[in-house]
């Protein structure tokens, strides 16, 4: 059936969509996000890495680097330029197996990232005197580690059966390099997919559920340091006070960010779950394109927002990339 009968999105909505999103404000935005997280991972090996958290934040940035980076190709594969420049490929076919699978690799780990980061301040509010003893640096690499493997072993089952091959395609008359798919190709792919989705979840679901622990506790301890007598002093009281505020601003200002800029990757999952034909090569193939358009966007957003996030809420970030960058 022709997509243009069943797509509520129309080829040239699309192009127009595929030309602001990823073309020009895709673009843009992640190119500013690696210089963020370059910055980011200068300042974080300036101040060492021996400190559990910032093991998890460079983590983090090194996710973030690797979901830009492969946002970008995505932008260049959707760009309406490329597109028509007549390169020898099956756009959706590399789309897929070198960008898209990728990409969704590098969201899943910042994701669990994430994730871990939360969990470990929900510990430091909820068990302030025994968290160094729980979460320790050696610990929290190990962690980060397993994150990137295991989230790196779920695109086994698809990268042993699908691979890239110059093919003749008949219905255009050339010979375009696609996908060949092996043996057993269809159940490796739904397994991978199954896998992705899962563990993209589960994840989210996390980061919601600690950070939301995260701040009750904060605003519990708060009005009981306020209401205590052990804080008489006024100094003691105010500088108790100020501190809550600020972790819980920054916390509540990470979690938004993330929560906001994911939640539309969680309902493609669901969509691409629950609509037959919602697929790359499906007949709803237009707005699969068009709604990953947003999501990508997004995805971007967050993982560009984390420097000025660092620089802004961080006394600590900003006095050492100032440092830093003074001498230059």
């Amino acid at each position: 059936m022709n997509t243009r009968h069943t797509s509520l999105i129309s080829g040239d909505v699309l192009q127009l969509l595929n030309f602001i999103n990823q073309a020009t404000l895709g673009t843009c935005l992640a190119c500013i996000g690696v210089i963020g997280n370059l910055i980011n991972l200068i300042v974080f090996f300036k101040q060492g890495v021996s400190e559990s958290i910032n093991i998890s934040l460079v983590a983090l940035t090194v996710s973030d680097l690797g979901s830009l980076l492969t946002v970008q190709w995505i932008n260049l594969l959707c760009n309406p330029a490329f597109t028509s420049s007549g390169v020898p490929i099956v756009r959706t076919d590399i789309f897929f197996l070198t960008a898209g699978t990728p990409h969704g690799l590098f969201a899943r780990v910042t994701s669990w990232v994430t994730a871990y980061i939360t969990i470990e301040r929900c510990l430091c509010v909820v068990i302030p005197l025994k968290v160094k003893f729980v979460v320790s640096p050696k610990l929290t690499l190990r962690v980060m580690l397993v994150i990137y493997v295991v989230m790196m072993l779920t695109l086994l089952p698809t990268y042993a059966t699908v691979y890239m091959t110059w093919n003749w395609y008949p219905d255009v008359n050339r010979t375009l390099l696609g996908l060949t798919l092996a043996g057993g190709s269809d159940v490796t792919i739904f397994v991978t997919y199954a896998l992705s989705a899962s563990t993209q979840i589960t994840s989210f679901l996390i980061v919601v559920i600690f950070t939301l622990i995260l701040i009750t506790n904060i605003r519990r301890n708060s009005k009981w340091r306020l209401s205590s007598v052990v804080f008489s002093l006024d100094s003691a009281n105010e500088h108790s006070k100020k501190r809550d505020s600020k972790t819980l601003k920054m916390v509540t200002m990470m979690a938004a960010i993330y929560i906001v800029c994911f939640s539309p990757m969680m309902m493609m999952y669901i969509a691409i779950s629950s609509v037959s034909g919602f697929s790359a090569n499906g007949p709803y193939q237009n707005d699969y394109f068009a709604a990953w358009s947003f999501a990508d966007l997004l995805d971007s957003l967050n993982s560009s927002a984390s420097f000025f996030v660092y620089y802004v809420m961080s006394t600590k970030y900003r006095k050492t990339f100032k440092e830093f960058f003074r001498r230059r």
